[in-house]
Protein backbone atom coordinates (compact mmCIF):
# COMPACT_ATOMS: atom_id res chain seq x y z
CA UNK A 1 0.00 0.00 0.00
CA UNK A 2 1.33 3.51 -0.85
CA UNK A 3 2.60 5.43 2.17
CA UNK A 4 0.07 8.24 1.64
CA UNK A 5 -2.76 5.71 2.00
CA UNK A 6 -1.48 3.96 5.12
CA UNK A 7 -3.33 4.26 8.39
CA UNK A 8 -1.66 2.93 11.55
CA UNK A 9 -2.70 3.52 15.14
CA UNK A 10 -1.18 2.79 18.52
CA UNK A 11 -3.53 3.20 21.48
CA UNK A 12 -3.87 2.30 25.13
CA UNK A 13 -7.00 1.15 26.87
CA UNK A 14 -8.01 4.80 27.34
CA UNK A 15 -6.48 6.98 24.61
CA UNK A 16 -4.70 7.23 21.27
CA UNK A 17 -0.91 7.31 21.55
CA UNK A 18 0.32 7.65 17.96
CA UNK A 19 -1.33 7.70 14.53
CA UNK A 20 -0.08 7.73 10.98
CA UNK A 21 -2.66 8.83 8.42
CA UNK A 22 -2.16 9.86 4.79
CA UNK A 23 1.53 10.51 5.39
CA UNK A 24 1.00 12.63 8.52
CA UNK A 25 1.81 11.82 12.14
CA UNK A 26 -0.48 12.61 15.08
CA UNK A 27 0.56 12.12 18.71
CA UNK A 28 -1.90 11.65 21.54
CA UNK A 29 -2.26 13.99 24.49
CA UNK A 30 0.66 13.57 26.86
CA UNK A 31 2.71 11.77 24.21
CA UNK A 32 3.65 14.86 22.21
CA UNK A 33 7.34 14.67 21.36
CA UNK A 34 7.62 11.30 23.13
CA UNK A 35 5.98 8.72 20.87
CA UNK A 36 7.39 7.87 17.45
CA UNK A 37 7.61 5.21 14.76
CA UNK A 38 10.59 5.72 12.39
CA UNK A 39 9.52 6.58 8.84
CA UNK A 40 11.90 4.05 7.33
CA UNK A 41 10.29 1.34 9.46
CA UNK A 42 6.81 2.32 8.31
CA UNK A 43 7.87 1.85 4.68
CA UNK A 44 8.94 -1.69 5.64
CA UNK A 45 5.59 -2.28 7.40
CA UNK A 46 7.48 -2.49 10.70
CA UNK A 47 5.46 -0.41 13.17
CA UNK A 48 8.08 -0.17 15.92
CA UNK A 49 6.83 2.27 18.59
CA UNK A 50 9.28 4.16 20.81
CA UNK A 51 8.16 6.06 23.91
CA UNK A 52 10.72 8.42 25.39
CA UNK A 53 10.98 9.98 28.86
CA UNK A 54 8.61 7.47 30.36
CA UNK A 55 6.96 7.77 33.76
CA UNK A 56 4.79 5.52 35.92
CA UNK A 57 1.69 7.05 34.34
CA UNK A 58 2.70 5.43 31.02
CA UNK A 59 2.07 1.95 32.38
CA UNK A 60 -0.70 0.43 30.29
CA UNK A 61 -1.55 -2.04 27.57
CA UNK A 62 -0.57 -0.68 24.14
CA UNK A 63 -2.41 -1.99 21.07
CA UNK A 64 -1.53 -1.57 17.40
CA UNK A 65 -4.03 -1.42 14.52
CA UNK A 66 -3.51 -1.33 10.75
CA UNK A 67 -6.07 -0.40 8.09
CA UNK A 68 -6.41 -2.99 5.33
CA UNK A 69 -6.92 -2.15 1.64
CA UNK A 70 -10.66 -2.77 2.05
CA UNK A 71 -10.89 -0.28 4.94
CA UNK A 72 -11.18 -2.90 7.68
CA UNK A 73 -9.11 -2.30 10.82
CA UNK A 74 -6.76 -5.15 11.61
CA UNK A 75 -5.50 -5.76 15.15
CA UNK A 76 -1.78 -6.54 14.97
CA UNK A 77 -0.93 -7.13 18.61
CA UNK A 78 -0.38 -5.59 21.99
CA UNK A 79 2.32 -4.99 24.59
CA UNK A 80 1.98 -4.46 28.34
CA UNK A 81 4.37 -1.71 29.46
CA UNK A 82 5.65 -1.96 33.04
CA UNK A 83 7.85 0.89 34.27
CA UNK A 84 10.68 0.07 36.67
CA UNK A 85 12.80 2.30 38.88
CA UNK A 86 16.12 3.82 37.86
CA UNK A 87 19.17 2.25 39.50
CA UNK A 88 22.50 4.00 39.83
CA UNK A 89 25.83 3.26 41.52
CA UNK A 90 28.26 6.12 42.11
CA UNK A 91 31.63 6.64 43.79
CA UNK A 92 32.66 10.19 44.74
CA UNK A 93 35.57 11.74 46.65
CA UNK A 94 35.08 13.13 50.14
CA UNK A 95 33.99 16.75 50.04
CA UNK A 96 32.35 16.48 46.63
CA UNK A 97 28.67 17.09 45.85
CA UNK A 98 26.16 14.42 44.94
CA UNK A 99 23.71 15.26 42.15
CA UNK A 100 20.63 13.09 42.49
CA UNK A 101 18.21 13.20 39.51
CA UNK A 102 14.60 13.22 40.70
CA UNK A 103 13.12 12.04 37.37
CA UNK A 104 9.81 13.74 38.24
CA UNK A 105 8.26 17.17 38.63
CA UNK A 106 5.68 15.76 41.04
CA UNK A 107 6.28 15.98 44.81
CA UNK A 108 8.87 13.42 45.93
CA UNK A 109 10.53 12.21 49.11
CA UNK A 110 14.26 11.55 49.25
CA UNK A 111 15.31 8.87 51.76
CA UNK A 112 18.70 7.60 52.89
CA UNK A 113 19.88 4.33 54.44
CA UNK A 114 23.48 4.24 55.66
CA UNK A 115 25.73 1.48 54.32
CA UNK A 116 25.16 -1.71 56.27
CA UNK A 117 21.92 -0.47 57.80
CA UNK A 118 18.35 -1.12 56.73
CA UNK A 119 16.61 1.82 58.36
CA UNK A 120 15.79 4.82 56.15
CA UNK A 121 15.85 8.42 57.30
CA UNK A 122 14.35 11.40 55.49
CA UNK A 123 16.76 13.64 53.61
CA UNK A 124 14.02 16.03 52.49
CA UNK A 125 10.90 16.36 50.38
CA UNK A 126 10.82 18.27 47.11
CA UNK A 127 7.72 20.14 45.99
CA UNK A 128 7.36 22.61 43.12
CA UNK A 129 11.07 22.55 42.49
CA UNK A 130 12.07 23.50 46.04
CA UNK A 131 13.35 21.65 49.11
CA UNK A 132 11.02 21.36 52.08
CA UNK A 133 11.32 19.63 55.46
CA UNK A 134 15.06 18.79 55.32
CA UNK A 135 16.05 16.14 57.83
CA UNK A 136 18.58 16.60 60.63
CA UNK A 137 22.05 17.24 59.23
CA UNK A 138 20.71 18.18 55.79
CA UNK A 139 19.30 21.64 56.58
CA UNK A 140 22.05 23.60 54.81
CA UNK A 141 23.40 20.93 52.48
CA UNK A 142 20.59 20.27 49.99
CA UNK A 143 19.20 22.30 47.09
CA UNK A 144 17.25 21.64 43.89
CA UNK A 145 18.06 22.73 40.35
CA UNK A 146 17.02 21.33 36.96
CA UNK A 147 14.98 18.51 38.55
CA UNK A 148 18.01 17.26 40.48
CA UNK A 149 18.78 17.33 44.20
CA UNK A 150 22.30 18.39 45.17
CA UNK A 151 23.82 17.17 48.43
CA UNK A 152 27.00 19.09 49.26
CA UNK A 153 30.13 18.29 51.28
CA UNK A 154 30.00 14.51 51.23
CA UNK A 155 31.60 12.56 54.07
CA UNK A 156 31.96 8.86 54.84
CA UNK A 157 28.69 9.11 56.78
CA UNK A 158 26.88 9.83 53.50
CA UNK A 159 27.72 6.39 52.09
CA UNK A 160 24.67 4.24 51.48
CA UNK A 161 21.50 4.08 49.43
CA UNK A 162 19.42 7.08 48.39
CA UNK A 163 15.83 6.49 47.32
CA UNK A 164 13.58 8.91 45.46
CA UNK A 165 9.90 8.10 46.03
CA UNK A 166 6.70 9.67 44.73
CA UNK A 167 4.92 11.31 47.64
CA UNK A 168 1.41 10.51 46.40
CA UNK A 169 1.84 6.91 45.26
CA UNK A 170 4.83 5.94 47.47
CA UNK A 171 6.35 4.24 44.42
CA UNK A 172 10.12 4.21 44.13
CA UNK A 173 11.36 6.30 41.20
CA UNK A 174 15.07 5.64 41.64
CA UNK A 175 17.71 4.21 43.93
CA UNK A 176 21.31 5.39 44.03
CA UNK A 177 24.09 3.56 45.89
CA UNK A 178 26.83 6.00 46.88
CA UNK A 179 30.38 5.27 48.05
CA UNK A 180 32.62 8.06 49.37
CA UNK A 181 36.38 7.80 49.03
CA UNK A 182 38.97 9.71 51.04
CA UNK A 183 40.58 11.41 48.07
CA UNK A 184 40.87 11.53 44.29
CA UNK A 185 39.48 13.77 41.62
CA UNK A 186 37.32 11.42 39.61
CA UNK A 187 34.03 9.67 40.05
CA UNK A 188 33.04 6.24 38.80
CA UNK A 189 29.51 5.54 37.74
CA UNK A 190 27.43 2.56 36.70
CA UNK A 191 23.91 3.32 35.55
CA UNK A 192 21.00 0.98 34.89
CA UNK A 193 17.83 2.86 34.08
CA UNK A 194 14.79 2.68 31.89
CA UNK A 195 15.02 5.67 29.55
CA UNK A 196 12.82 4.59 26.69
CA UNK A 197 10.23 1.91 26.04
CA UNK A 198 10.28 0.06 22.73
CA UNK A 199 7.26 -1.82 21.44
CA UNK A 200 7.55 -3.75 18.19
CA UNK A 201 4.75 -5.02 15.98
CA UNK A 202 5.26 -6.32 12.44
CA UNK A 203 2.55 -6.32 9.81
CA UNK A 204 1.87 -9.64 8.13
CA UNK A 205 1.06 -9.70 4.46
Amino acid sequence: MPEDRLYIKWKTTSQNVWEFSSGQVFQGRGFEGRAEVPTEKIRQLDFFLSIHKISFSDEDVYECFYEEMNGAMRFLGYSHLIVTAHRDSLTLPSGASLSLPLHSCAPVEVLFAAAGEGAFVSVCTVERGAVSHPGPGYEFRVSVQNVSLTLRSLTAADQGQYTVRESETQRTISTVSVSVEGGGQHSRRVVQSLRCAFISVYSQN
